[in-house]
């Protein structure tokens, strides 16, 4: 037994109690196995679950949590928390639990890296496990959840099987039924909304396939899917864009598993070709090196590019896609079409091969043209000739911002794409008429009618990008950061809709990981560009898959995309960044293993480069962690977003040069009170500007006549109202913000500078200020509690170093002696007695303005200096 709680045994029947505990066999470590069990619940709200593939736990119940993989057992529902669901990381797809009190049984294989769940004789579940994660052997055991959870269990066996066991050799009944799963996923999930929506004729995602009946996950990491027939939704082939292969082609289409359509981690989207590909590549360059060798040369084999082989990008002409790329430094198109036999052929311009020997061997059909591709480059008919127009909602009223609400074009059963407009970044075009708005899914809209705001014009751009989370436009062009690199997203022909897809840079290496998220794209005076990758954590959040060199990095991209530097490392989900009038650079971060809470990171050119706290993704920074500028308790920001710097033309109620912070998860825009130290280093606080959003607060932009556009999507946690959205913002001209505008402390010290004159008899009471504070930990657990400053818990400390700390609590009440008000009226100092570092203050008041308003709200800062 592991931790608390028991199992009480009664004539063959274990009965859990308490807990959370593990009861676990530790005679013998399983590689392939069979686990069979009965289990029972009289209330299906009752929490169980069997636990495989973990290591040795000692009194550690959580190891066998974060270490193996969990099988639940709890509720009727189909989910990652409901029974035969591998919990967190992966729904079953059917849950064919027997009525309350009766016994059922589950069938659990573990073979070689794959995981598959039998409940009641159904298959509900086919699990890949992760690399380094219970992929090779493990113990087994059940769990006990707590004392209101009595699920009772008998008639446990483990039966071994042979090393070379595959679930296609099951015996007896659920052999087929697990192999038919495996070939054919399609026919036994039930349709989601993402199996009918159209991602475009080229859609790039991570992908997975099979090959000689083996799972590959790697197929291709920067892969794009090609359907050229629209009419036949599941006839797809798919390239690998690093080594400009082609992989597989399909009539049985595709598994989107994967975030952000299946929303499962530790997986990858699936090309369904098990059994049945067209044809069927190995691993590898399609295309030998100038002395004829066909290695894996790179850095890091299987990631990023070759040298003799570059991807410049795609072309699309009506469904039809042409690759631009080089081998040897020799220009080559090449396509794939549908054959006579409705087979894939494959399509090279005879002009560009000089050595057709150096192309290695393909069981696909080449055709050698001439002239044939060149033509399909300089812009095609359009595919998406909708256009929508909407009526943007007008606020009134006598609130400070007013929020104008822009609805968007039609989703998933109404749209002619029967897809969602997941909202992440957006830029406005020189004409100030038209923004670019860019979703999780991939597509680019365009936006038109802003001047006039009276009917605005939705249409589809583009589609099939790799999740772009940023987009910049400039001088007229629109730039995406998408997954696998930056992208110019380009209309030849004047129709509003994309044919050319021009690779901008294609240097950074990725994973297969869900979590590996690029954020952002922004540019500083002298046209460099800024973008932020996330590192690549494990399923659940704790800890982290390999890390590769651009994993946990804030990358600079020169203006004209050919080189591409970390400038700081140590990020794990940064959400959004920001790039100041000075070149000053800054990121959000989400809280996460060596990241006690949310933060906002700050660092200027001359400190580059930094590093901001994640040890996996330090790479070779060596210098101390840097210190954010602010920290943030989970109710304030729980995700980041970006950050901006407010500038002269914005008529928002706020100073040019002021500094804004997005956060995502909280849905909220706060205003940044900064204070500089003598060593550089940036200390302050935030407070909520009053504006209310329907989405998170992503992305935010300034048009040129003045207000401000906000916009976001709910892709992970948020408490955003819609699932996405973009608003304009307008400063109701006159009506007083009544907030702080400024911050510093010096000594004993406590300076606020409030936008408007206060009532003095209110500010010089020292009753009218609340203040607490507190400080982090930061550990390689994942987040932190609260810990005294003033009276350090050092047993809770040292635990905090080797346990989660979430639930410890412990604030220090701060007095304040005197208030004094300035002779503006505005400025009050708050004398404190104790005032000292302190990585959390929470600074409360309670105040009114000269005119009677009222004034309360709540500063959260962190001092580095006093």
């Amino acid at each position: 037994m592991a931790g608390p709680g028991e199992f009480v045994v009664d004539d063959g029947t274990a009965t859990a109690k308490g807990g959370m505990g593990l009861w676990w066999y530790s005679k013998e470590k399983f590689e392939n196995a069979t686990l069979s069990l009965e289990f029972k619940m009289d209330d299906p709200s009752y929490n169980s679950g069997v636990f495989v593939r973990f290591p040795e736990p000692g009194n550690d119940p959580w190891v066998a949590v974060k270490e193996g993989y969990e099988v639940q057992i709890s509720g009727r529902g189909v989910d990652d928390v409901s029974t035969g669901a591998i919990y967190k990381l992966q729904a079953a797809v059917a849950n064919p639990l027997k009525p309350d009190g009766e016994w059922n049984k589950m069938e659990i294989h573990t073979l070689r890296n794959e995981i598959a769940v039998v409940l009641n004789n159904q298959l509900v579940n086919v699990f890949k496990t992760e690399k380094g994660r219970g992929d090779k052997e493990g113990y087994f055991g059940i769990q006990n959840h707590d004392d209101g959870s009595p699920v009772q269990f008998r008639n446990i066996t483990v039966t071994p099987q042979h090393p070379k066991a595959r679930l296609r050799n099951l015996t007896p009944r659920s052999a087929e039924t697990v192999y038919e799963l495996k070939r054919n996923p399609e026919t036994k999930k039930k349709k989601e909304w993402f199996d009918d929506a159209d991602f475009g004729p080229a859609f790039i995602q991570t992908w997975g396939d099979f090959y000689n009946d083996e799972y590959r996950p790697d197929a291709a990491l920067k892969g794009m899917l090609l359907r050229p027939d629209p009419k036949a939704h599941n006839l797809v082939a798919l390239y690998n864009l690093e080594t400009m292969q082609v992989v597989t082609a399909t009539d049985r289409g595709v598994s989107l598993d994967n975030t952000p359509f299946g929303g499962n981690h530790g997986t990858q989207n699936k090309v369904m070709n098990l059994g049945n590909p067209m044809f069927n590549s190995e691993t590898g360059p399609a295309w030998a090196d100038a002395d004829g060798s066909f290695e894996d040369s790179r850095e890091t084999p299987g990631h990023g590019n070759f040298d003799h082989l570059e991807f410049k990008g795609y072309f699309r002409h009506g469904h039809r896609i042409v690759l631009d790329y080089t081998v040897n430094g020799q220009d080559l198109l090449e396509s794939v079409k549908i054959g006579d036999d409705n087979d894939f052929v494959r399509v090279l311009d005879k002009s560009a091969v000089e050595k057709p020997e150096l192309l290695k061997a393909a069981p696909s059909p080449v055709k050698i043209v001439e002239g044939e591709l060149k033509a399909l480059t300089e812009g095609g008919p359009a595919i998406y000739p909708e256009t929508f127009e909407v009526t943007p909602k007008i606020a009134t009223g006598d609130d400070p911002f007013l929020v104008d609400q822009i609805p968007l074009p039609p989703v998933l059963k109404d749209s002619p794409y029967k897809n969602k407009v997941r909202l992440t970044d957006f830029d406005f075009f020189s004409d100030g008429d038209r923004a670019a708005l860019c979703t999780w899914d991939g597509d680019v809209w365009l936006l038109s009618g802003l001047k006039e705001f009276k009917t605005l014009t939705w249409k589809r751009f583009a589609a099939g990008l790799f999740e772009p989370l940023g987009l910049k436009i400039v001088d007229d062009v629109i730039h995406l950061n998408a997954r696998d690199g930056i992208w110019q997203v380009i209309d030849l022909n004047g129709d509003d809709e994309a044919d050319h897809f021009k690779v901008f840079n294609y240097d950074v290496v990725i994973t297969d990981n869900f979590h590996e998220f690029s954020f952002g794209l922004e540019t500083d005076s002298e046209g460099n560009f800024y973008f932020a990758k996330a590192s690549p954590v494990k399923p659940g959040g704790r800890n982290f898959d390999k890390i590769l060199k651009h994993n946990g990095t804030f990358l600079k991209l020169t203006p004209d995309g050919k080189e591409l530097t970390v400038v700081a490392t140590g990020l794990r989900a940064p959400g959004g960044i920001g790039v100041g009038p000075n070149g000053e650079l800054t990121s959000g971060e989400n809280e996460g293993t060596w990241q006690p809470c949310c933060k906002l990171n700050y660092f200027t050119k001359d400190e580059r480069p930094v590093f901001l706290g994640t040890e996996q993704a330090r790479h070779e920074v060596t210098k101390d962690f840097k210190e954010p500028l602010c920290y943030f308790p989970m109710d304030v920001d729980n995700s980041g977003g970006q950050q901006a710097w407010i500038p002269d033309f914005a008529k928002v109620g706020l100073q040019a040069g002021e500094m804004l912070h997005l956060s995502y998860g909280q849905s909220s825009v706060y205003r940044v009170l900064p204070q500089e130290l003598e060593s550089g280093q940036m200390q302050g606080g935030v407070v909520r500007l009053p504006i209310t959003l329907s989405s998170s607060a992503q992305r935010v932009n300034f048009h040129p006549e003045g207000s401000m556009y906000i916009c976001g999507m709910r892709g992970w946690q948020t408490n955003a109202a819609s699932d996405a959205g973009i608003q304009r913002v307008r400063y109701n001209e006159g009506t007083p913000l009544n907030l702080p505008e400024a911050m510093s402390v010096k000594g004993d010290k406590l300076t606020l500078v409030f936008d408007s004159e206060l009532d003095e008899e209110l500010a010089t009471d020292p009753e009218s200020f609340s203040i607490k504070r507190w400080k982090y930990m930061r550990t390689p657990q994942y987040g932190s509690g609260q810990f005294s400053i003033d009276n350090p818990d050092l047993e809770a400390e040292a635990n905090a170093q080797k346990q989660e700390s979430k639930g410890h609590k412990q604030q220090d009440d701060v007095e304040v002696t005197a208030a004094e008000l300035g002779e503006d009226g505005k400025t009050i100092i708050l004398t404190i007695p104790t005032l000292k570092p302190a990585q959390q203050m929470k600074i409360d008041y309670d105040l009114e303005t000269l005119d009677g308003d009222v004034v309360i709200g709540t500063i959260y800062s962190t001092i580095h200096k006093n």
